[in-house]
């Protein structure tokens, strides 16, 4: 992915189900908000204004101006329920993306890779997040660095040993069977190593 695409981010339903949920929500709270609003707005202002239009207007045209009223009233609504809709994916984007790079770069350290680096935009959601878990990746790869470094010198240090055993090898029976697992236990230890990539 070059750094033009990196900065425009097309797709915007980024996890359907994560992102659909947060959109649910918020528009489970906008209907909930706007029922309460209803209810409140028509108990305590239209009610009484009801009241004072019986005596200017007759029934017939009190029936078309409150039909009127409440059909104005379903078309903001549901103006309202698609634009918080729209907006609630726009903005749950920020989130969603984030969190689908954070998974990828957490699955790769589960493969043991500590090289890779999670980049966010300035803007995005969970930015402290992606730098925490860069600053993980990076401790993580340091201290494989200084255990493969160790490992190369004890390697040094047990050939140096060998060399010197090489010198008078009847004299040296037991330190050489010490020897012999010592290196055994620096190949495991670079086994167990092999398996993370620094």
């Amino acid at each position: 992915m070059n750094n033009r695409q990196f900065r425009k981010r097309k797709k915007y339903l980024i996890d359907k189900k994560f992102q659909l949920k947060y959109a649910t929500n918020i528009l489970a709270f906008i209907l909930v908000a706007f029922f309460i609003f209803t209810a409140v707005f028509y108990l305590v202002g239209f009610v009484p204004l009801l009241k004072e239009l019986k005596n200017v207007y007759t029934e017939a045209g009190l029936f078309i101006i409150l039909k009127g009223v409440y059909k104005n009233l379903i078309v903001a609504f549901l103006f309202l329920l698609a634009a918080t809709f729209a907006f609630a994916i726009f903005r749950s984007h920020k989130i969603a993306g984030p969190l689908f790079r954070l998974k990828g770069h957490i699955h790769q350290i589960g493969n043991g890779d500590f090289s890779a680096r999670v980049k966010l935009r300035k803007k995005d959601e969970l930015i402290v997040l992606a730098d925490e878990l860069n600053r993980l990746s990076r401790n993580i790869s340091h201290l494989i660095e200084e255990s493969n470094s160790i490992i190369r010198r004890m390697h040094l240090a047990t050939d140096e040993l060998h060399n010197k055993i090489k010198i008078k090898p009847g004299e040296h029976v037991s330190l050489v069977e010490i020897l012999s697992r010592f290196e055994t236990e620096i190949e495991q230890f670079r086994e167990i190593l092999k398996q993370y990539k620094a």
